[in-house]
Formats: C-alpha cells, sequence, structure tokens
C-alpha cells in the first residue's frame, strides 16, 4: 500500500491551499493510499470531515496556553517579528469582530512561541520511517520547508512541494532565504497548479522536475434551474480578492430590483468594506454572511458567482462554484485564464475595473438565457478537467514515478 505524508501548517476549510489538502487527502485514502497530515493547527471542523482512516497528526511544538488578549499579542510577535495589532484588525483599542472571532478559536489552545526547526524535522524525520513521499502543501512557511527537505534527504525519501500562491510573492520570500532555496532545489518535484507558476519555476530550477496539477473539486448534484436573484462572492476578505471592487461595480450596476451582494468570507479588511458598503449607499443590498461551513448548500441554490481578484494561485471558490453550474464572473489574471473560458464558461473582465464588472453583472443578471449557457459550459468544464477523480489520477501517477525514480530502500 502506497503511504503518503502531506505536510500542512494550518489544516481548516477557509484556506484554499489546505481545503485542496483535505480533499486530496480524502480522495487518496478512498483509493487504498494510506495518509498522514502532519499540521500545527487542525480545527475540529477539519477532523470531522476527515474519514477516519486518515491519520492527523498535530505538531504540538513547545508553546503558551492562550487565556488572555496581552499573552495572545505577545505569542503572535513572537512568531512573526513584523506582527502588529493593526494588521490583525485592530484600530486603536477597538479589535475587528474577525480579530476577536481568531482570538476566539484560539482561547484554550496552545500556540508556539518560537519556531523550533529542529523539533519539527525530527518529527518529520519520525513519520518519514512509514512513509513512502512526502507531498508538502504550499511554502508560506518556510522552517516547515527547510525541514521536510532536511529530514527527507536524511531518510531517502522523495519529497514533493506544491506552489500555491502568485509566483512573483513566492519567490520574493524564498530568494531571501537560501536554505529554503536550496531545500526547493533538492526536492524530488515542482507542483504548481497553473501554467504560468509551472514556467516561472521552470526557469529557476530546470533541473527540477515540475508538473501543473490544477486543484480539484467533487462534482455536485446538479442545481435546478429557477431565476437567479443574487450575487455570491466567497473566499477571504483581503485586498488580494478584490471585494472593494466589487462593491463600486454593485453601486453601478443597473440591477437594483431585488438582487442581492452576498459576501460568504472573513478576513482583515470587512470592517474596511462594511464601511465601504454604507459610503457607496448600498448597504441594504449587501450581506456580510461572515466564514460559513455550509458552502455547497450556498452554492447549490440559482445564483451569479463572482471573483474580482488582483491575483490567484487557482481559485477553488471559482471552480466550486462552477461545477455547481453557476454562472461566474472572474477577472483575466493567471490561475483563472486556466479554468474559465472567456464567453463560453464565463466572462472575464480586466482587474482593478468596477465598470467592467458593472456590466458583466448587468448581463448576466438580465440575460436569463445567457446565464443558462455560461453555467451549463462551465460545470461541462470542471466535469472534463477538474474533478477531484481526474486530479487524483494525476496525483497518483506523480506518486509512482517518484517510487520508481527514487526508490525508498525501507520498501525492500
Amino acid at each position: 500500500m502506497l503511504k503518503v505524508l502531506m505536510l500542512t501548517p494550518h489544516l481548516d476549510v477557509v484556506g484554499g491551499t489546505e481545503r485542496q489538502c483535505l480533499k486530496l487527502a480524502t480522495a487518496l485514502a478512498h483509493h487504498g493510499v494510506e495518509t498522514t497530515i502532519l499540521t500545527m493547527r487542525p480545527t475540529e471542523h477539519s477532523r470531522a470531515n476527515v474519514p477516519a482512516d486518515i491519520a492527523i497528526t498535530r505538531l504540538d511544538s513547545p508553546g503558551v496556553w492562550v487565556r488572555r488578549m496581552k499573552r495572545y499579542l505577545r505569542a503572535k510577535r513572537a512568531i512573526s517579528p513584523n506582527y502588529s495589532e493593526g494588521r490583525a484588525g485592530v484600530a486603536g483599542n477597538q479589535p475587528s469582530r474577525s480579530f476577536l472571532r481568531e482570538l476566539g478559536s484560539l482561547v484554550g489552545h496552545k500556540i508556539p512561541t518560537q519556531i523550533d526547526e529542529a523539533f519539527l524535522e525530527r518529527t518529520i524525520t519520525r513519520l518519514c520511517s512509514a512513509t513512502d513521499v512526502v507531498h508538502l502543501h504550499g511554502v508560506f512557511w518556510l522552517p516547515m520547508l527547510r525541514a521536510t527537505a532536511r529530514a527527507c534527504r536524511a531518510t531517502n525519501t522523495p519529497y514533493l512541494v506544491k506552489i500555491t500562491n502568485e509566483p512573483e510573492r513566492t519567490w520574493r520570500s524564498l530568494k531571501a532565504d537560501p536554505a529554503a532555496v536550496g531545500a526547493l532545489s533538492t526536492s524530488s518535484g515542482i507542483i504548481t497548479v497553473n501554467k504560468h507558476t509551472q514556467g516561472y519555476f521552470q526557469c529557476r530550477f530546470p533541473h527540477v522536475p515540475t508538473h501543473f496539477i490544477p486543484n480539484g473539486t467533487d462534482i455536485p448534484t446538479q442545481s435546478p434551474v429557477a431565476p437567479i436573484r443574487d450575487v455570491l462572492f466567497l473566499g477571504t476578505l483581503k485586498k488580494q480578492k478584490g471585494v472593494d471592487v466589487l462593491m463600486r461595480a454593485w453601486a453601478m450596476t443597473k440591477c437594483t430590483d431585488g438582487h442581492r451582494l452576498l459576501i460568504v468570507g472573513d478576513g482583515p479588511e470587512r470592517r474596511a468594506l462594511e464601511d465601504l458598503a454604507r459610503s457607496l449607499g448600498i448597504e441594504p443590498r449587501v450581506r456580510f454572511l461572515g466564514l460559513r461551513h455550509d458552502v455547497d448548500q450556498l452554492l447549490a441554490r440559482r445564483r451569479v458567482f463572482v471573483l474580482p481578484s488582483r491575483w490567484e494561485g487557482m481559485p477553488n471558490a471559482l471552480i466550486e462554484a462552477m461545477a455547481h453550474g453557476l454562472p461566474c464572473i472572474s477577472t483575466s489574471v493567471d490561475g483563472v485564464t486556466d479554468v474559465l473560458d472567456d464567453g463560453k464558461s464565463g466572462l472575464l473582465v480586466e482587474p482593478e475595473n468596477p465598470k467592467a464588472l458593472a456590466l458583466a453583472l448587468d448581463r448576466v443578471l438580465t440575460d436569463h438565457a445567457m446565464a443558462s449557457r455560461l453555467g451549463g459550459y462551465a460545470r461541462a468544464r470542471v466535469i472534463q478537467r477538474f474533478s477531484i477523480l481526474a486530479i487524483i489520477k494525476e496525483y497518483m501517477q506523480l506518486y509512482e514515478k517518484f517510487l520508481v525514480r527514487h526508490p525508498n530502500p525501507r520498501l525492500g
């Protein structure tokens, strides 16, 4: 039986990388692959949504128990020297709702007060003794990348590194850390989620096999055709997602009768976006729903899905909306253009262009035949290329190829 160790700093159902890790681990388990996930902080919801045959190992590093906000802030600064209360959503002495939610989720839990790479390396080394392939999801936490490389080299275990973020930003953080660059350089392979990122890292690491494997999703039951009443955004409320552009576009739309803009998600910009909705006079037509665990139910209703991102890796929310047969509008950025065919499976507009986005919204909200056609093509596109079953086959072929090329002496 093939044994895969997956590494991710956090495990929840909000972040795209973490959600893909859970989807991939679940699908691999259904295909008879023994999968272990090593993570620093699994949530109760993520545990509840993982099959019993997937082992979740918590990285229980030295830390403090979070009981008061002052201690929490002190611990956060210890983890990230550049951390500031303002960046976490605190304005003066008034913490934002999202910040208080984050604090509430940590009260009673232990968080690390220092990056103990030696402890991390020992943990990964121990798990490698029962692992055929190591798969690191994302390179946001460089200590995990460095520790993975050292542990895998010491145990002769092949390791794959998945890059999910926009490549230029990823490279800026990597190149400042020679050890992290070395860890990527000695990996058994780099996995990217869009073609632009694949080409970018092929140029920088020509000796490392680089593979484009897009994100995948489950294929839900087709939603019934019904009149469209709402526009839906799903994602983290941060600058990257361009929700401020969406707000300005919503203020320009002509379709104001009975249509609502639903914002699902939370993040550091929530308060500013709520203020922007008020200042634009669109507050009665906008609902901030916060974090939700019933995403499939929200997508199953007949809506227009919109993703006005400034940049992307490969947006899971867009793929999931397309799988539900929703007409989708997004921006022509890398990652999105790998998924959406303009005018066929959705509409593309230039980023940072609220007027163009407003025109696209009006088109879809008024032309029901076009909306149904876009949704139908979108669903067919996902079934053909982005179903989790198709993606699993690519990963299985990749894992098996590295087992042949880099045989692990423990396999006998």
